[in-house]
């Protein structure tokens, strides 16, 4: 019997609901369309909502019915779906009574646990600032409470006189039976209430009170906003001085700590790599114990503003470096003097050799023969890069400020500064010609100041070969000597040692190479003596009959023999 009971309520539930349905669709029943002028549709709207309000009233009833009867989980699942079916109904009814379009019966969502969780987090922030921005928002939501209600004003009033003129229909022609009749009276004096248009005029009249009084009242914004500043120091400023210090205070007695115990000799006689790590490590430990000690005072003074303040800033810091973690990671490697470049060796960068001087949150590079030849770069540079051990004696750089160089491009002159960027050569003459540092090393730069040589081929025209490679050199070598002496002379001499040998022959003359070793001191005047060498040369020559060959060119001739015409 039950089952017969609750199939016969399921199938004129479903015909109730979609007879209602249809009369919700029809547009007959539209509200701009409802006039006085138009008796015969009011009274089928009035029809239908009599109707409608009999079903709801039967699908109430047995809702009862079911519920007294069994406690079965097919009862109480078909009592749900009758509860759902009214309230849609009610909703029909109501949308057709007024006019208006209804909401679908829409439901909020049930909220996730950690949005509540975060809520409760925020909390006091959102309080804090809450407050100082509560009149300009009591003032926006004035405003647009007011916009508002003088939009509704005018539709409550059509739909007050529409459900009036529905009321007094039904008082007129009440319909049967008589249970019905007030029933559906009872639902549309509810809707007259509700839709009260006395009720919008005095909000209305309200909210712009309020507003008035909120605008004539108080100073201006700016005075409102340093009053709040000046209250949430007063009030919070010990607990945030008292935290900073306790934090700063914490910090400082354990960084003396680690500096001490670097100094033990347990330590010392670690490897720097260990020093590296131990570092970090620690400082790692000091920080978590510093904000441990700043959230406990916190906590002491129960400020619940600065606590979510502090831990949403951790959190944000988190989240906001999260995709940087790899990267951090693989600089920690090189901050520990684990990676691929390790402090105290040798580095290539920017073309130029460096050494590594120390890496912490910056890598410290030095190069002692450049000018300013100390750069600090960031870790994550290093990332790629590669360094070995130094090897003792190997040059740093080709020339120091002050040398004397003879460039690839023929360039000759002293260097008169030297730094990352550039170098400016002094030529002769005082002109400066300035080169990019990574051009002049492609330069391949001749330092003279180290000390060079005069190679000299000399040529000469001897009528024995016998007298080119054993009289000629060391006549060559005396005569020179002696027109060069001033050169030879003191405990620092300008040239250092001289010497003329035979070299080779070629079809027109014998080839002497004379070498003279000069000092670097004497860079500067490289031109000037090899002037001076090549003048005393030409000077043992004539003095001693020795010709020098020059090129000739011969053209020989031949006489042809011309006939001339006999004289007539």
């Amino acid at each position: 019997m039950e089952l017969r009971f609750i199939q016969s309520h399921r199938r004129f539930t479903a015909l109730s609901l979609f007879f209602v349905s249809a009369l919700c669709l029809l547009p007959s029943f539209a509200f701009s369309q409802t006039t006085a002028s138009e008796p015969e549709k009011l009274e089928a709207l009035r029809r239908h909502l009599h109707a409608s309000a009999i079903e709801i009233q039967n699908l109430q009833d047995a809702i009862k019915e079911l519920k007294n009867q069994s406690d079965s989980e097919e009862s109480q699942l078909l009592a749900k779906e009758l509860e759902n079916q009214k309230n849609r109904m009610e909703e029909d009814f109501d949308s057709l009574a007024t006019g208006l379009a209804g909401d679908g019966g829409s439901q909020k969502r049930q909220r996730p646990d950690w949005i509540k969780e975060l809520e409760d987090l925020t909390l006091p922030l959102l309080r804090s600032v809450r407050e100082l921005t509560e009149k300009p928002r009591k003032i926006d939501n004035l405003k647009h409470e007011i916009k508002v209600l003088e939009e509704q004003l005018p539709l409550y009033e059509r739909v007050h006189e529409r459900i009036t003129m529905l009321i007094e229909l039904e008082k007129q022609f009440p319909s049967e039976p008589e249970s019905s009749s007030d029933e559906y009276l009872k639902e549309l004096q509810s809707l007259l209430q509700e839709f009260n248009p006395e009720l919008i005029e005095i909000n209305l009249e309200k909210n712009k009170a309020n507003l008035e009084y909120i605008l004539s009242s108080g100073g201006s914004l700016f005075e409102n906003v340093s009053s709040q500043v000046e209250h949430f120091f007063k009030n919070r400023g010990r607990n945030l001085f008292v935290t900073a210090a306790s934090f700063i205070g914490i910090w400082w007695l354990l960084s003396r700590l680690r500096r001490w115990a670097t100094t033990t000799r347990l330590l010392k006689e670690l490897s720097p790599s260990f020093h590296k790590i131990f570092a970090a490590a620690y400082n790692m430990f000091a920080l978590g114990i510093c904000f441990a000690a700043a959230l406990a005072c916190l906590f002491f003074f129960n400020d619940w503003l600065l606590i979510s303040i502090l831990v949403i800033l951790l959190f944000l810091a988190f989240w906001t470096s999260r995709q940087w973690i790899p990267k951090f990671l693989n600089e920690i490697k090189f901050i520990l003097n684990l990676g691929t470049v390790r402090e105290g060796e040798r580095m290539i960068w920017q073309g130029i050799p460096w050494r590594v001087r120390d890496i912490g949150l910056y890598a410290t590079l030095v190069n002692d023969r450049l000018q300013g030849g100390v750069i600090k770069l960031q870790v994550g540079e290093l990332i790629g890069r590669h360094s070995r051990e130094i090897v003792e004696g190997e040059p740093w750089f080709p020339t120091l400020a002050g040398d004397w160089v003879v460039l690839s491009d023929g360039a000759y002159g002293q260097v008169e500064s030297q730094t990352l960027e550039q170098v400016v050569l002094k030529l002769k003459g005082a002109s400066l010609k300035y080169y990019s540092t990574s051009h002049f090393l492609t330069t391949n730069p001749i330092n003279l100041s180290s000390g060079f040589r005069y190679c000299i081929d000399f040529r000469m025209d001897v009528k024995t070969l016998s007298e080119a490679v054993l009289e000629t050199p060391a006549l060559i070598k005396k005569e020179l000597t002696a027109k060069l002496a001033k050169h030879f002379e003191g405990s620092l001499p300008d040239f250092l040692d001289i010497d003329v040998q035979y070299d080779h022959a070629d079809a027109h003359s014998l080839h002497l190479a004379i070498l003279i070793a000069v000092d670097g001191r004497c860079a500067g005047f490289r031109e000037e003596y090899q002037r001076e060498i090549q003048s005393a040369l030409a000077q043992i020559c004539v003095e001693n009959q020795i010709v020098i060959p020059f090129e000739r060119l011969s053209v020989n001739l031949m006489e042809a023999s011309v006939q001339r015409p006999p004289e007539s």
